[in-house]
């Protein structure tokens, strides 16, 4: 077989290897690139390829490209498509790219974007780029989930931005620079004649918007000081009084005669772009179903309120949840719960002020503002609203429980904390009973303070870690580490996970501080640490932590079997669906599950026949009452045997005495942790 370097004709090449200039292109490609010959045979393959089909370049090459790289079913057509191509003599880019089947060395087929280019050499070559995008398959399956109105406008922003109209100049920087040329496209876009905008250096700036003046011209002259290329987007006023959005991206030039510096650019009509974005705007910051502000809308438009000094006076925030609607969707269907949330959403904002804010902030929660009321008013509006909601009529009758938080009470903090604060009442509320209103009071400023400091605490990384062997107990050496996370208290002292966990679960922080956890121990275990992580209920529905460890152990080539994620008994069973979903991803990874205190409630065990677990960790409940219970040690004989029969590891908690320890060897239990063996320290 003759390679590519030895085939191309004399004098067709500079001083420049060609030899050493084609190995640099293909080693430094993003993509697998793969040469073949008029034949079809691959007389050139790049790392990239080989780590995307897994065959090395010794074995691609002088192999047929469909036969080594499609499947099967396709050669034909693939073939068909090459000898096409072939026959054609284009000595351009043929075509676009396409999507395509490929197929690994080990038979998995996978998703491929394919473009090939004819080279007109001597014999002539065929250049393939091949893209693996099953990452972005998957990206899209996720975003076929979108709102449809959403999608229509994201498509018409697109199509805008492919289709805009511009306006090629040449003009002077900043006051009065003049215009040398500009295109005719200017009548179109902003109703004068080139000889008219040229005509007046002066025009420009007149058009211009007030408000965009200022920064337009700092923007040219920082760009001509820094020698960086200008990107500025601004308002101009048409001839016929329209304003138009533009988009100006333009070099700054040499100094011309009169010391003038020129700038050479274009200008693109972006008022539809920019109305776009402004009904794009309003779909993320509005609730599709009832039309009202969503959560990010309401909380983005308070914190507004809240810097423009709105709330300066006092006033009131409340959050009104629909109490037992579940039982109308259970019994009706979701389409009946849907009708039940409009009517009440119509209802409620028939009785808003002005001045007022309304929102949907969840399925079946409303956020309200009362800017300038007293708490006593505040209360007795809730009250009127409740009642409106109770007294409804219609076949799904529902009451409605509230929690009100008073700006005063809550002052200095940011809108999401405020929404905090109502919803601590609002959990009163929900507790003494229902269709009732809470209020926040100082009592609860501790509840609202740690909300706030968990939540700083993520947000600065003000977290630690700490550590506890999981011992072997055939060799007595440390197998793993179960990682432990600590808040930094303001004093600097780590802070127990009692203390903020519950704080973090109950208001929705939870999932970031796992994602921080086990950021933390992805780093370990790709320096080759075998470490446990405690996953929460809703981190197990989290699709972002899952392409987070997938992403990170592509780029790290971590091996997997030193990550084992922890799932407790009483978070498995009521997720079963979502853990089913993580747990086959996980182990599709090579990453092991951990079933945690086992023992404690035996309603999940009926599923471990189709759940992946590797580990079982039998409550410590149990373990300590092995020297003294026969009851608590058939429990642990009878898990272990349960694991067996699986085929998993049992791992025995609380060890905290010798005598324990030596007891478990009885019990055939394969690792151990506790104080006895190892405290909790940090990493």
């Amino acid at each position: 077989m003759v390679s590519p370097a030895t085939s191309i004709a004399p004098g067709r090449v500079d001083a420049v290897s060609t030899d050493a200039l084609r190995h640099a292109l293909l080693d430094a490609a993003i993509d697998a690139v793969v040469v073949s010959s008029e034949s079809g045979h691959i007389v050139e393959w790049n790392p990239v390829a080989t780590e995307t089909f897994g065959i090395e370049r010794e074995q691609a090459i002088g192999c047929a490209f469909e036969e080594l790289i499609i499947p099967a079913r396709l050669r034909s057509e693939y073939r068909a498509g090459f000898e096409a191509n072939v026959a054609s003599g284009a000595t351009h880019r043929l075509g676009t790219w396409i999507e395509f089947v490929g197929q690994r060395a080990d038979g998995t087929e996978f998703p491929l974007e394919v473009a090939i280019a004819r080279i007109e050499s001597d014999p002539v070559l065929f250049v393939s780029q091949l893209r693996d995008i099953s990452a972005r398959r998957e990206r899209d399956l996720e975003l076929a989930e979108v709102n449809r109105s959403l999608e229509e406008a994201e498509r018409r922003h697109r199509t805008l931005l492919e289709n805009l109209p511009s306006i090629t100049y040449r003009a002077g920087l900043g006051h009065g620079g003049g215009w040398e040329y500009i295109s005719p496209q200017v009548e179109d876009v902003l109703g004068y004649t080139p000889e008219e905008w040229m005509a007046d250096p002066d025009l420009w700036e007149r058009a211009m918007h007030p408000d965009d003046v200022d920064r337009v011209i700092a923007e040219e002259n920082r760009c001509a000081a820094t020698r960086t290329a200008l990107d500025v987007e601004y308002r101009l006023r048409h001839r016929n009084g329209d304003i138009v959005w533009v988009r100006d991206r333009a070099s700054v030039g040499e100094l011309a005669e009169g010391g003038r510096q020129i700038v050479e650019g274009l200008l693109w009509d972006i008022t539809d772009r920019k109305s776009a974005e402004e009904q794009l705007q309003h779909l993320v910051d509005h609730d599709d179903l009832t039309g009202l502000y969503n959560r990010r809308g309401f909380e983005r438009e308070l914190d507004a309120r809240m810097q423009a000094g709105e709330l300066d006076q006092g006033g009131a925030i409340a959050i009104i949840d629909l109490d037992h609607l579940k039982r109308v969707n259970d019994s009706l269907g979701h389409a009946a719960g849907d009708h039940v949330i409009r009517e009440v959403a119509a209802m409620l904002r028939a009785r808003m002020r002005d001045s007022d804010l309304f929102s949907r902030l969840s399925g079946d929660e409303f956020g309200l503002l009362m800017p300038g009321i007293d708490a006593e008013v505040a209360r007795q509006r809730v009250l009127e609203l409740l009642d409106l909601v109770r007294r409804r009529e219609g076949t799904s009758a529902i009451t409605a429980s509230a929690g009100i938080a008073m700006v005063s009470d809550v002052e200095g903090v940011q809108a999401a904390d405020m929404l905090v604060a109502a919803d601590t009442a609002l959990y009163e509320a929900k507790d003494g009973g229902r269709d009732r209103v809470a209020v926040f009071t100082g009592e609860k400023r501790e509840t609202l303070h740690w909300v706030s400091r968990v939540r700083t605490a993520i947000e600065q990384e003000e977290l630690m870690l700490f550590a506890q062997p999981l011992v072997d107990l055939r060799t007595g050496e440390v197998f793993a580490e179960e990682l432990l996370v600590r808040m930094l208290g303001e004093d600097g002292e780590p802070i127990p996970a009692g203390q903020f966990i519950p704080i973090a679960e109950s208001f929705g922080l939870i999932r970031r501080l796992d994602r921080w956890v086990v950021g933390q121990a992805l780093q370990l275990a790709a320096g080759g640490r075998r470490v446990s992580v405690n996953l929460s209920a809703a981190s197990i529905n989290d699709r972002r932590l899952v392409h987070m460890i997938e992403s990170e152990m592509r780029a790290t080539e971590l091996d997997p079997d030193l990550l084992i994620f922890e799932i407790t008994e009483t978070v498995a069973t009521p997720a079963i669906e979502s853990l089913r979903e993580f747990a086959t991803r996980v182990e599709r990874l090579g990453c092991n599950l951990a079933l945690d205190y086992v023992g404690t409630g035996f309603g999940s065990l009926t599923y471990l026949r189709h759940l992946p677990f590797r580990f079982l960790k039998i409550d410590a409940e149990f373990v300590r009452g092995l020297t003294e219970s026969a009851a608590d040690a058939r429990i642990v004989s009878s898990l272990v045997s349960i694991a067996r029969g699986f085929g998993m590891r049992t791992v025995a908690e609380g060890v905290e005495n010798e005598e324990l320890l030596s007891r478990l060897g009885d019990f055939g239990i394969d690792y151990a942790q506790g104080y006895h063996l190892g405290r909790p320290g940090p990493l």
